[in-house]
């Protein structure tokens, strides 16, 4: 997801760093393939960070199957939506 699950941050405005998205407002990362936070919960700003993290206990960004075809990325958002498809063909 495009939002980081502390306070919807948009995550595109971010940093990628050592194989994961990190927030520009409060430095929380989340692995880019499990979504799993990785390190501390808001450790941005000094104090300030970290309060701010007690809003919302750490969660896991969303994450979404991918695949390339052709020159295009693919994204499955509706699991549900593949079966659909596959059965159509």
């Amino acid at each position: 997801a495009n939002v980081c699950p502390h306070i919807g941050t948009p995550l595109d405005q971010g940093t990628v760093e050592d194989g994961a998205i990190v927030c520009p407002l409060h430095r929380s990362a989340f692995d880019l393939r499990t979504g799993k936070l990785v390190g501390p919960w808001c450790p941005a700003p000094p104090l300030i960070g970290p309060l701010t993290g007690k809003l919302k206990s750490p969660r896991e960004l969303k994450t979404f199957q991918v695949r390339t075809q052709g020159g295009n990325v693919q994204v499955l958002l509706d699991v549900n939506a593949k079966k659909r498809f596959d059965a159509n063909y």
